[in-house]
Order: C-alpha cells, then structure tokens, then sequence
C-alpha cells in the first residue's frame, strides 16, 4: 500500500508537472478509513505543506470532481462484479445440492 506521505509526494509531483487530471485509486479504501476514524488520506488535499499549488478553487472542484467521479465508478463496477459472483455462487451451491442428492439416492437404494 501507499503511505500517505508517499501520496502526498506523488500528488505535489503532479501539480509541479502542471497535470491537468490525476487519476486516483483507492478512493473506496480511503473513504472506509474515514468512515472508521482514520480521514488522513480523504482529507490529503487540505494539507496546506504539500498542496499550496492546488488552492484555486476551480482546480479543488474539478479534483473533487474527479475523486467523486471515480469513486461512484469503483462502486458501481464493485456492486455488479459482486452481483455477478453471488449468482455464480448461487448456481455452484444448486449443483452441489443435485450433485448430494444424487450420492443420496444412490446410498438408499
């Protein structure tokens, strides 16, 4: 995993290269932190030591934008991906059933 130090310097490398977008990974892991005490990586861009460049405001709205963009994107794509796996579970667990009541029949009979 990145350390948020680590974060930070890969963040100011993108503001001093003037990158227009940056693309982020981990959004859902950064929020699962916040939401249990830990808002050090969702709060990164309010650090004022490592991002004084990215104050202007239009540059945090289209930040957030993106941050926003991207974590809705990562959540969607999880729940269909999840959605998928329960229903192919869902099919092994059917066959295995058939698969036992098949054994069972043939050891009552």
């Amino acid at each position: 995993s990145m350390s948020v130090d680590q974060l930070k310097a890969n963040l100011q490398f993108s503001i001093n290269a003037d990158f227009k977008q940056v693309y982020v990974w981990g959004v859902e892991w950064w929020y699962w932190e916040k939401l249990y005490g830990n808002s050090e990586y969702w709060n990164i861009e309010k650090n004022q030591e490592t991002l004084d460049d990215y104050r202007n405001k239009s540059s945090e709205n289209e930040y957030r934008k993106i941050v926003e963009d991207f974590d809705n994107a990562t959540y969607e794509k999880r729940a269909e991906n999840l959605e998928r796996e329960i229903k192919e579970i869902e099919t092994e667990i059917k066959e295995i059933k058939i698969k036992i009541n098949k054994l069972e029949d043939k050891l009552n009979n």
